[in-house]
């Protein structure tokens, strides 16, 4: 639960307290996940009182901080070549320190809005807990060659800034998967290995995930019911079998054979929380930017808006797909604004996002790409139409039914 207080003095003691937890060994795992995927968002969201909402302050201090830290230790992980504890506590720190200077005195910063199930908080912590129970205690969890492949990544991003190992680089720019960053980050400071970071996570990562399913919900829809339904059934699933076979000792066997249509609707179910360390990093972002776009349309609140431009720029560092699936569902909002005659020219900064991103890659991909077909498939012509093609196939159909819910459904509209 976020404390509602306004004492710079509080502010100051958990920073210096949480840095004195990373000098006890027990305590130092704990601590660098309070430093790394906490405080820094907890202290936008104190300074900017972005929610009244206990749960959703708290769903919102881990989300801002996934996507802050890696930005903000960057910078002297490349200056310093690695990413060090040192290097990590002091960039947190002072990003810290900086938010703390620039806090005014004010009324106490309290969360009244509890208007939310009784059955929330323990579906939560029942999800959240089957996640660690299947991939840390039992042993059954997504462990597969991915991991081995992984572990290096990981470790590269942790030893060396720019990586040295090419592949390590190459996936940090090309792919764009940012979050294996903030896993090394994570890793270096906590003092623990890959393999429990790669465990931690989903559960982490799991709660962040459902929890903007819900406030996207929640902040659309206003009805409570509708969000709690959308988390349970989110939490099922087409692979939840594997919480069975892991149960029964039957180990991790998914079937996962690459076909794209379906890996769409894996995606958005148990796939998800399972493979957390893998897919729900990639997912948080563009939620984040979607929560933000809605409050802004709702409430007409400018932060509001520059904070969903922010996660929507940073979205394709940490996986291209869904920053353009959320970018394709947005492109369906402006044709509808337009058919309403709600039209903004706010709207276009969305475009303007892919500018850093296009930026990078292009200067990355000039010299040449590595010699392996999965990073040269856009320069041949039948994987592009095979995309195409598997994309049609599903979305053509869904998306007439999209657009005749909108014209028969004042709720669709909303």
């Amino acid at each position: 639960m976020i404390i509602p207080v306004n004492s710079r003095k509080f502010y100051l003691i958990l920073v210096l307290s949480v840095n004195l937890c990373l000098l006890i060994p027990p305590l130092r795992f704990a601590a660098s996940l309070l430093l790394i995927c906490f405080l820094p968002g907890y202290f936008l969201v104190t300074k900017l009182t972005l929610w009244k909402n206990p749960l959703f302050a708290a769903i919102g201090s881990i989300g801002l901080s996934f996507l802050l830290s890696p930005l903000i230790t960057l910078p002297g992980s490349i200056l310093f070549h690695r990413a060090t504890p040192y290097v990590i506590t002091l960039s947190i720190d002072l990003f810290l320190l900086v938010l703390l200077y620039s806090l005014r005195d004010r009324e106490p910063i309290r969360f009244p809005e509890k208007n939310h199930s009784l059955f929330l908080g323990p579906l939560f912590l029942l999800i959240c807990s089957l996640v660690f129970i299947y991939s840390d205690i039992t042993k059954f969890g997504p462990y597969s060659e991915d991991w081995a492949y992984l572990f290096g990544i990981i470790k590269e991003l942790s030893r060396n800034m720019p990586p040295s190992n090419p592949e390590a680089s190459f996936l940090l720019l090309k792919q764009s998967w940012g979050f294996w960053f903030l896993f090394a980050l994570v890793h270096s400071l906590g003092g623990v290995s890959v393999w429990k970071v790669l465990e931690f996570m989903p559960v982490l990562l799991s709660f962040v995930y459902l929890g903007l399913v819900y406030m996207i919900l929640f902040q659309a829809t206003k009805n409570s019911s509708m969000g709690l339904w959308a988390i349970a059934l989110l939490a099922l699933g087409k692979q939840s079998d594997w919480v069975l076979r892991g149960f029964q000792g039957l180990g991790w066997h998914p079937g996962y054979f690459f076909n794209l249509h379906w890996e769409e609707a894996q995606a958005l179910t148990g796939y998800s929380l399972l493979w957390g360390w893998y897919i729900l990093p990639s997912i948080i972002p563009p939620l984040t930017s979607l929560f933000f776009l809605i409050r802004y349309q709702q409430e007409r609140r400018k932060k509001d808006l520059w904070f969903s431009l922010g996660a929507c720029s940073i979205s394709p560092f940490f996986h291209p797909v869904f920053y353009f699936s959320f970018l394709a569902g947005f492109s369906l909002m402006v044709l509808f604004q337009w058919m309403r005659k709600k039209y903004g020219s706010w709207l276009l900064l969305y475009a303007l996002t892919f500018l850093p991103y296009f930026l990078t890659f292009y200067l990355y991909v000039k010299p040449g790409t590595p010699d392996i077909p999965i990073y040269q498939w856009y320069t041949d012509s039948a994987s592009i139409l095979i995309a195409i093609r598997e994309y049609v196939k599903v979305n053509g159909v869904v998306l007439p039914f999209a657009l005749l819910a909108f014209c028969f459904s004042p709720e669709a509209r909303t």
